[in-house]
């Protein structure tokens, strides 16, 4: 996948198991503004809903992680909280 110039491309992996997919998505917004950033987790949502996905989202972004339905928050490699909202 190609980036833009001083960009990181979007990293993204879908495996299926027993016919249920999970969708991983590295900083889906990292670069992007505030518009196109909640129309990206809208989108995911909405996959997440109507297609029965399971969204496996990595950010920094505090703002984004709240959108989740469940949080997993790591540091040094390890998990130090996993709470459901």
């Amino acid at each position: 996948m190609q980036a833009e110039k001083g960009r990181q491309p979007p990293y993204f992996s879908v495996c299926t198991f027993w016919s249920h997919t999970v969708t991983n998505y590295i900083a889906p917004t990292g670069n992007l503004d505030q518009k196109n950033s909640k129309e990206i987790i809208d989108l995911l949502k909405l996959s997440n809903r109507n297609l029965k996905q399971t969204i496996l989202l990595i950010t920094h972004d505090e703002k984004i992680a709240l959108e989740a339905d469940r949080i997993v928050t790591m540091e040094d490699g390890k998990i130090i909280s996993d709470e459901w909202r």
